[in-house]
């Protein structure tokens, strides 16, 4: 039918369906099976239908990575040099004129239509004319920075991929690095990745290179560089970023013993915590169990005994986890830690458990101290955040008090001193 049709009808065709999914593999195919010369004439319509000037920065434009599909089923790409740069120019403005990039768009759309038509894109020299918004420098989205991904699709130049990793935008950079190891994973990209990955200046080309390093080479060498930027690395999301890549890849005793030791050692509250959950994750077992218990009270810092009792309770929520919380809200000297074993504890019960100890109502420090009673506007406030009706309060407290062990009324101190005497 489509042979029938004269290249303003087609082009009609083009304009009325181009935005309806269901039929952008039909406009393709029609375009693998008419005459070259209307296929340059669609493009160049569907192209120019991407209103770069007008545009309100937000709405996609199912017209662009159609016209790029289209391109792509032409036999002679190459005939169609002046079609092909409008067309990069139009993906290249879209990039610099993007207020906030849709990923989804861009890469599930775009992209894959990019690779159709791969290095064979004609009159793609100009991918390289983008003007580099210094907003850009946030866009670094799974792994793949938008442009960096689209030269990486199109060209298939080794050295303008290097001048790439050394931009001066280190968005650039840390993408470029990630293709130089996905498209050229030599001996001379990896020497490069693991200089950069300790002397680059930016947290993010350090935490690529390091990616990419164990994606592509998964040996002792890359290993003990891991092991190392886990210790020394400046940045503490990086070092825990390290430490998760670690135990995933080399899931062995001796990461687990490196995340033991980063769990205490490590100078940052965040890497401390990163490093106990991820042991958590990764060893969930009777020997990690016991680990968290001992740190509880052995721990010499006060976030990891609280982190302790957060893992405890939503990785082991059982018996034994509920008797060694209890304990904690006892016996802990802490009236903070004190509150987050608390709150710990309720979570296993109940939302109002939960927020309960916490001054907030939000689950988070600051917390009441539970050896003191909760004053009944304080629990009224907490039964209407957790949605119970004010009827029902009496009950869920006292469910509450009976879970934990004590009256919540009355505080966990007032039973500890009567449970003590009737011991005597």
């Amino acid at each position: 039918v489509a042979k029938t049709l004269d290249v303003d009808r087609l082009l009609a065709l083009f304009e009325e369906r181009c935005s309806q999914d269901e039929w952008r593999e039909v406009l393709r195919l029609i375009c693998g099976q008419i005459d070259e010369q209307f296929v340059g004439k669609i493009v160049e319509r569907l192209a120019s239908r991407t209103d770069l000037k007008n545009w309100d920065g937000k709405t996609p434009f199912p017209e662009l990575p159609l016209a790029i599909g289209c391109l792509s089923e032409v036999r002679n790409p190459s005939k169609h040099q002046k079609v092909g740069s409008s067309l990069m120019r139009k993906c290249i403005g879209y990039l610099e004129k993007y207020k906030q990039l849709d990923f989804d768009f861009w890469f599930d759309e775009v992209i894959p239509s990019a690779r159709d038509l791969g290095v064979t894109w004609p009159g793609k020299e100009c991918v390289y004319d983008f003007k580099h918004p210094g907003s850009r420098d946030s866009l670094l989205g799974f792994g793949e920075q938008p442009w960096v991904t689209l030269i990486a699709v199109v060209d298939s130049d080794l050295e303008s991929m290097i001048g790439l990793s050394t931009s001066k935008h280190e968005f650039v950079r840390a993408s470029a690095l990630w293709f130089l190891a996905e498209k050229w994973p030599n001996q001379s990209t990896r020497e490069m990745l693991a200089k950069r990955a300790v002397q680059d200046k930016s947290m993010d080309v350090r935490s690529a290179a390091l990616q990419a390093l164990a994606e592509r080479w998964r040996d002792q060498r890359t290993r003990q560089l891991l092991a190392q930027r886990a210790v020394q690395d400046k940045s503490s999301d990086l070092r825990s970023a390290t430490l998760r890549t670690l135990a995933k890849t080399w899931s062995d005793e001796k990461t687990r013993e490196l995340l033991v030791q980063r769990a205490v050692e490590d100078d940052d509250l965040d890497s401390r915590r990163e490093a106990l959950w991820v042991l958590a994750e990764t060893w969930p077992d009777e020997t990690t169990r016991e680990l968290f218990v001992t740190w509880l009270t052995d721990a010499p810092h006060a976030d990891v005994r609280r982190a302790a009792v957060q893992v405890l309770a939503e990785n082991w929520a059982g018996e034994a986890a509920r008797d060694v919380l209890a304990q904690r809200v006892i016996q802990d000297p802490s009236a903070e830690e004190r509150g987050a074993a608390c709150s710990a504890l309720g979570e296993m019960h109940s939302e109002l458990g939960r927020i309960l100890p916490t001054k907030h109502l939000n689950g988070g420090a600051p917390y009441l101290d539970p050896l003191e009673p909760i004053p009944l506007a304080h629990i009224e406030r907490a039964a209407e955040r957790a949605g119970i009706r004010r009827e029902d309060i009496d009950v869920q407290v006292a469910s509450l008090s009976d879970y934990f062990g004590w009256d919540i009324t009355r505080g966990a101190k007032v039973s500890e001193d009567s449970r003590q005497i009737g011991e005597s």
